[in-house]
């Protein structure tokens, strides 16, 4: 907290920015794809800028939470 002229003021971060993105799917891997930038900022989770034609859920019955593998000549890693 700063103190200026007596009154209290909280310093806050600047807002996340907002970049725009679309939905995709891949391998059952729904997720979000900045269209405008390398970054996903505040983008709705799971995002990623590169292709995720190559990964697949490790362990479909958890989700996301089971983890991803990555397939390499057809064979899952």
């Amino acid at each position: 907290m700063i103190v200026i002229n007596s009154r209290s003021h909280l310093l806050l971060p600047d807002r996340m920015r907002e970049v725009p993105a679309i939905a995709k799917q891949a391998n059952g891997i729904s997720y979000s794809y900045p269209t405008d930038d390398m970054h996903c900022w505040s983008t709705k989770l799971p995002c990623t800028f590169t292709d995720l034609q190559d990964v697949q859920l490790a362990d479909p019955d958890r989700g996301l939470a089971g983890g991803f593998v990555r397939k390499r000549s057809g064979i899952a890693e």
